[in-house]
């Protein structure tokens, strides 16, 4: 990705020829400009910030500027920069102030803040310039810590019956982590048993017991046979056995022999 930051350096009417000769004096009516720098960054930094005023106006100073890590997983190379500044030789105006004192700390830790450092005038001289110069720091976003969303639903249980599972799911949305902020802590889905209660089975019936022998020899009578619904028996709310569960027909239907009597003799 393509991120640009600022870099301050005193105005051109205030630059000398070159880095090692003397240049004018810059004090507090000197302006700034800004040059926009196109910088490819690919190790999770986001911008440089703004650097530094030099630490010297003249005979060799340092600027600092550092940058945030915007990757939750930590990034590459360094996030802090010292580079040399005002190597020009000091004029006699410039020797009048004594060295600056180093920056005050930062009044905030994000989202801006002001630090300052102080120098005084040399005994004996005259000044013009200014003892007290402020700016800017911590000017980055604060680093916003993550928070899961609400849990969504539940999905439907793999089975209806015997034992399943279902699941669910959050984000990290609520906010998001951003600007080197904690992720958030914990996993982002779940399961859980389901339907555990057992299925339901239906009845079905046992073979037809044998027939019962028949009520008559001859001249018709009946016989009957049964069977019994427990192949499977009905449990956990089945349905019973369909049909009956005994029967009876006709048996024997010839007709009876007759047989002949006789008187037994007089006598």
């Amino acid at each position: 990705m393509n991120i640009f930051y600022s870099l301050q350096v005193p105005s051109l009417g205030a630059l000398p020829a070159t880095s090692d000769e003397p240049g004018e004096d810059l004090g507090a009516g000197d302006s700034y400009q800004s040059l926009d720098m196109d910088v490819i960054q690919g190790d999770g930094y986001g911008a440089w910030w703004v650097l530094t005023q030099c630490t010297a106006l003249c005979g060799g100073g340092t600027q600092e500027r550092e940058r945030s890590c915007e990757e939750d997983n930590g990034c590459a190379g360094p996030s802090f920069e010292t580079v040399k500044c005002n190597t020009f030789p000091c004029t006699a105006a410039h020797d009048n102030m004594t060295q600056s004192s180093t920056w005050s700390e930062c009044s905030a830790s994000c989202e801006g803040g002001t630090q300052s450092r102080t120098r005084s005038c040399k005994k004996n001289k005259i000044c013009t310039d200014p003892t007290q110069e402020d700016r800017d720091c911590k000017t980055g976003n604060c680093p916003v810590d993550g928070n899961w969303a609400s849990w969504a639903t539940w999905s439907d249980c793999s089975t209806t019956c015997g034992g399943g599972q279902r699941s669910r799911e959050r984000t990290c949305s609520n906010p998001p982590a951003t600007d080197g902020g904690q992720p958030c802590l914990g996993g982002n889905d779940q399961l859980e048993a389901c339907n555990e209660q057992a299925c339901p089975v239906d009845g079905g019936y046992e073979s037809w017991s044998s027939w019962t022998a028949c009520s008559a020899s001859c001249g018709g009578g009946t016989r009957s046979r049964s069977r019994s619904c427990n192949s499977p028996t009905p449990e956990h709310g089945g349905l019973e056995c369909q049909g009956e569960n005994a029967e009876a027909e006709d048996c024997n239907r010839q007709a009876c022999e007759e047989r002949c009597h006789t008187d037994p003799p007089a006598n």
